[in-house]
């Protein structure tokens, strides 16, 4: 009728990750054969990507700091499969709650992230995931902290000397 299905299984068959072409043709009760038609001008119709990408690293920078915008780094994933993503490589997350009930994430095309927008004083927690070119999502990387400190110390008060001279080699100073 110039239409038919067929699912991969259905017969015992899976099939295994790899890329796949496609091609179909009919044959009649007489065993006539049409010519083949093939799906995608005979370049590759489909892929089958089970693989889900390597677990990012741990991001890092320094700690404590006074810079409200820091980089962060980590050891870059891979994916055997279909690849990393090509439009947002990963899902970098940071939060001032240590278990990210409230938190911002942006997406990230390398393995390094520079903050745009400054960060508050206090303790920070990141964490990344890396995405692939089917979609599938990496676990989270371990969560990494940074002390962001913006405020001098006070001016300590003036030191006070011992009362009287003294033979004490270690005489006490009190401010």
């Amino acid at each position: 009728a110039g239409s038919g299905t067929y699912t991969t299984g259905s017969e015992g068959q899976t099939l295994g990750e790899a890329q796949y072409y496609w091609r179909v043709k009919s044959i009649d009760e007489n065993d006539a054969e049409s010519s083949y038609t093939t799906a995608n001008s005979g370049g590759v119709a489909f892929g089958v990507d089970t693989a889900v990408p390597t677990t990012p690293g741990t991001p890092s920078t320094t700690t404590p700091t006074s810079d409200t915008t820091p980089t962060w780094t980590w050891t870059a994933s891979t994916d055997s499969g279909s690849g990393l993503s090509s439009s947002q490589t990963y899902i970098l997350s940071y939060s001032q709650d240590a278990d990210f009930d409230s938190y911002t994430s942006t997406d990230v095309l390398t393995n390094s992230f520079t903050h745009g927008t400054p960060l508050g004083e206090g303790t920070w927690y990141v964490r990344v995931a890396a995405l692939d070119n089917v979609g599938r999502t990496s676990t989270i990387s371990d969560t990494a902290t940074i002390l962001v400190d913006t405020s001098s110390p006070t001016v300590p008060g003036t030191p006070s000397m011992p009362a009287s001279a003294t033979n004490d080699t270690t005489p006490t100073w009190t401010w």
